[in-house]
């Protein structure tokens, strides 16, 4: 379900509103065999999802995470993760903060094209284990009290991010709470009621509202404050639906498409392995981080690529498009590549919904990729992979086993 609303936000919004108004769909000097082919893709996409995860048949289990861990050693994690997520909270929200201040002073084009932090290299340093301590937090199962401060404390940093426009970033923080009660409600205890589902469905359509005038002000846009808020609604769907393009856009620009020695999908992980202090001093990886047009023309990356041949000076300039994993893998392999690419994100979301978790370690990278995963339509088709086990990552669980274990010892020692 949360896949198929994040699909519609990122790919569906224009067509949709477009429908329903009876208007033409703005071409953007576009050929309708592309946007045909665009409207196939997408359907072709959705059609092999639901066939994947139909396919799938999982055994219910009567204990679904009810077993996750020895609680004394869960006890340790939890306060391991806690003290590491406190001072993450802490530093993010001073990042945050700094942004939204420079932002607000010089605007959105600037911090795009010249922000740099001026806060203390520590900072930034502690603020990168921000989700991998929150959810390691979570995959502990603390009861409801504790879960509603987290959820507190993850919220005003959903909020603060707005500050400086990301949007997507806030989306996936509330989207991921809502999925995590959705786990807890299946081990016997009651976390989602009426309640909260009647909240909920009167906040959408206000935040959604919010976050549109957010938008409006983020590009200059001299719309009413008083606007309707179903026009709001309507106005941020079709914003973020712009996704679509990267589809209509790739079609259209196939054949001028420079080829590359890998695979376009392949592009996000030669990125992640050669792109890194350690990979470059051991093997001599050539950085092009700094090089926009090496990376737009030799890195496979597909998003870089086609913003810049879309628009070299504002790519230049720090404007970017985004990827999706639809257009890659028909860039790379056709209508097939769909065919089974969406087969297989059908059957992974069948497994999520019935993954037997027992341990927290497995918990933990299973929110993280739930949180990619649903991000995909905006997304490479292998960029999670890079995320989920970054080096922040994976140093900040390190860490947070490392202070447990401490922990634990002095604990024996009182």
């Amino acid at each position: 379900m949360i896949y198929q609303v994040t699909f519609f936000n990122f790919l569906m919004g224009e067509f949709f509103f477009s429908l329903i108004n009876n208007e033409e769909i703005v071409l953007h000097n576009l050929t309708i065999e592309s946007y045909a082919h665009t409207l196939i893709a997408l359907l072709l996409s959705l059609g092999m999802t639901f066939l994947g995860y139909t396919l799938i048949k999982v055994k219910k289990n009567e204990n679904y995470i009810l077993k996750i861990g020895d609680k004394k050693k869960l006890s340790d994690i939890y306060l391991a993760s806690l003290i590491m997520y406190v001072i993450s909270f802490l530093s993010r929200m001073a990042i945050l903060i700094e942004k939204g201040r420079f932002v607000s002073e010089l605007g959105y084009s600037e911090y795009y094209l010249s922000y740099s932090s001026n806060l203390p290299f520590i900072i930034s340093f502690f603020s990168s284990f921000y989700y991998i301590s929150f959810y390691t937090i979570l995959s502990t199962f603390p009861n409801k009290r504790k879960t509603r401060v987290l959820f507190l404390m993850g919220s005003i940093v959903a909020v603060v991010s707005l500050g400086f426009g990301q949007r997507n970033g806030f989306v996936l923080d509330i989207i991921l709470m809502f999925i995590y009660l959705a786990f807890r409600e299946q081990t016997g205890q009651k976390w989602i009621d009426r309640k909260k589902i009647a909240i909920g469905l009167i906040l959408i359509p206000l935040v959604i509202g919010g976050m549109q005038d957010l938008s409006n002000k983020r590009f200059e846009k001299n719309i009413s404050s008083k606007e309707a808020t179903f026009k709001k609604v309507e106005s941020f769907f079709i914003s973020q639906g712009g996704s679509i393009h990267t589809i209509t856009y790739g079609y259209q620009l196939k054949d001028y498409i420079p080829k590359q020695d890998i695979k376009y999908i392949l592009g996000p992980l030669r990125d992640y392995l050669t792109q890194n202090i350690i990979s470059q001093k051991l093997f001599g990886f050539e950085n092009w981080q700094h090089d926009p047009i090496k990376k737009a023309t030799k890195a496979a990356l597909y998003g870089s690529t086609l913003a810049y041949m879309l628009f070299p000076e504002g790519y230049l300039a720090g404007k970017g498009m985004g990827s999706s994993y639809i257009a890659e893998i028909y860039h790379d392999f056709g209508y097939l590549g769909i065919i089974f690419g969406s087969l297989l994100i059908g059957m992974s979301l069948k497994k999520f919904d019935n993954y037997s978790v027992n341990s927290w370690f497995k918990f933990v990278f299973l929110m993280l990729i739930i949180r990619r995963v649903i991000y995909l339509p905006r997304d490479s088709a292998l960029g999670w992979i890079s995320i989920v086990f970054s080096i922040p990552n994976i140093l900040g669980l390190l860490s947070i086993i490392l202070l447990s274990k401490f922990i634990s010892k002095f604990k024996k020692n009182i």
